[in-house]
């Protein structure tokens, strides 16, 4: 016969058990892993954008993007720009973004980043593979319009889950953003640093005429 003492004994093993097993469940949703397939198509040509005094070159820089928690916002609206977001608006450079990246990644905060190998043509492509999990659901990339004073395209902290799911096929046109580091109103204007340095804003006009359509399409999806 099972006395009381062994009853209990069975029902706190059987407790100890389904929170183990509750546990392990938790665990396996909270690391759950995709990657996305990200493209840039730039959409930077004579047609798109007539303003006065086009470039002759238009190009994009190398395309960087990061996987990473809620907490991380790379350029939001109303922010000021970090140097290496500076760095990339101004000059396409990358090497202190990725620092930046780094330290964000050894904290937790970001799960993975990229570079591409190089920058692009105004209308040519771009593509990195990125990694995000449950943890780190949120996509930033940049890319410097160029040439240009300080202008940007991109995404910042974008959430790539919807009810929460992890979307599977997103494009989402990419506007000019003003990285508030230099007052040139023109592709080419010489440089004029702002200061104080301004936030973060989108580009309204160029060269004192309005902007009509993005400067390129992100296309995100999941593998």
């Amino acid at each position: 016969m099972i006395n009381k003492e062994q009853q209990i004994g069975d029902y706190k093993m059987k407790k100890m058990l389904i929170a183990a097993a509750a546990l392990m469940m938790t665990s396996t949703v909270l690391a759950e892993e995709v990657m996305y397939r990200v493209t840039f198509k730039g959409n930077f040509s004579k047609q798109m954008q007539p303003h006065s005094r086009f470039p002759g070159n238009p190009h994009f820089s190398a395309l960087v993007v990061a996987g990473h928690k809620r907490s991380y916002d790379m350029f939001g609206f109303g922010k000021k720009s970090t140097p290496g977001v500076k760095l990339v608006a101004e000059t396409g450079g990358t090497k202190t973004i990725v620092q930046e990246l780094l330290k964000l990644r050894d904290n937790g905060r970001v799960l993975e980043y990229r570079r591409a190998s190089s920058g692009t043509s105004g209308l040519g492509t771009m593509s990195l593979n990125v990694r995000v999990d449950s943890k780190n659901p949120y996509l930033s990339a940049i890319t410097m319009i160029a040439p240009s004073p300080d202008w940007i395209v991109g995404v910042s902290k974008y959430s790539l889950k919807k009810n929460g799911k992890f979307i599977t096929k997103k494009v989402v046109p990419l506007h000019a953003i003003d990285a508030g580091t230099d007052s040139g109103t023109g592709y080419t204007s010489g440089n004029k640093p702002t200061r104080p340095q301004a936030k973060i804003a989108k580009l309204k006009s160029v060269s004192g005429q309005d902007i009509q359509a993005p400067y390129g399409y992100l296309t995100i999806e999941k593998l």
